[in-house]
């Protein structure tokens, strides 16, 4: 591990060094934390199932069509274990990060509980951000509709009407998905500076603005790579799945989408403590 924090320190690396040191990590990582992965593994199975078992978007619209409180009690059930399930899974992979930085930087990892505290602040305050955005989000969709009908002087509802108020909603809708775009591009160093390092969430996010500046590139090519590369070896088994749905393999074709979900998740999560520590390290040489 040595050797690779020199090579991150040397020189600003290129895609495929990023890649190379990643899957040198990726292959110890395995090695020395087999408990883990398999525990990781399955609850990323587990929230497969989850997803499954709830039918996802098409189970809610099946319950507002035709309400049924069996179904209502199933659909909540399911969401609030998917919830919790993919919480799990989000704090194992800001532990994979963390154990991939402290042994390529040589230390001890033994700040979980302040890990564990990082996260569970860190998501209560995504949480708070997330309903004040959604609430704004309405109050400006409510604005616009009725700026709408008191300029065009509705009274009553047309199909034109409702075609209208469907491009309006189209239009938030997007309005809100670039905002959301614009905040992941500004915010590609965060997770890593906040976990790593012993800052708080205001440094961090401040000391990301600052990576971010120059750096946002480095970050975004190596990670669209990877997704693109799952996208090509997910779709035979989403084929597969599609077919398999009502026989007896569904369970086998879900447990290997699980599989490739883990190693993916894995393999990113290295990739992005590899790319911060690289564009870090080169951020103090110009101090």
């Amino acid at each position: 591990m040595e050797n690779i924090k020199e090579r991150l320190n040397k020189n600003v690396l290129k895609i495929e060094e990023f890649y190379n040191i990643s899957f040198e990590i990726f292959k110890n990582f395995i090695f020395k934390n087999k408990v883990f992965v398999i525990l990781f593994f399955l609850v990323n199975v587990f929230i497969s199932f989850t997803a499954e078992n709830s039918q996802g978007i098409r189970g809610m619209l099946d319950i507002l069509l035709i309400p049924d409180i069996q179904s209502f009690k199933k659909l909540w059930i399911s969401f609030n274990l998917f919830l919790l399930l993919s919480l799990i899974s989000g704090l194992m992979g800001i532990l994979i990060m963390k154990k991939v930085a402290d042994q390529i930087e040589g230390n001890n990892f033994s700040n979980l509980g302040e890990s564990c505290l990082k996260y569970l602040k860190l998501t209560s305050l995504f949480i708070i951000l997330f309903f004040l955005f959604s609430i704004i989000l309405s109050f400006i969709w409510i604005i616009i509709i009725i700026v709408y009908f008191l300029i065009s002087g509705i009274e009553n509802f047309t199909p034109d009407n409702v075609h209208n108020v469907t491009w309006i909603n189209i239009t938030v809708c997007i309005v809100a998905f670039i905002t959301l775009i614009f905040m992941i591009i500004n915010t590609l160093y965060f997770i890593q500076i906040y976990y790593l390092r012993d800052l708080s969430i205001y440094e961090a996010l401040s000391y990301n603005f600052h990576l971010c500046k120059k750096n946002k590139m480095k970050f975004i090519v190596p990670v669209a790579l990877l997704i693109f590369l799952k996208i090509l070896v997910a779709v035979p088994l989403n084929i597969l799945n599609i077919v398999t749905t009502f026989s007896s393999y569904g369970f086998l074709t879900i447990t290997l989408t699980a599989a490739l979900n883990s190693i993916f998740k894995i393999f990113f999560y290295i990739l992005a403590v590899i790319i911060y520590l690289n564009v870090e390290y080169s951020d103090f040489k110009k101090v």
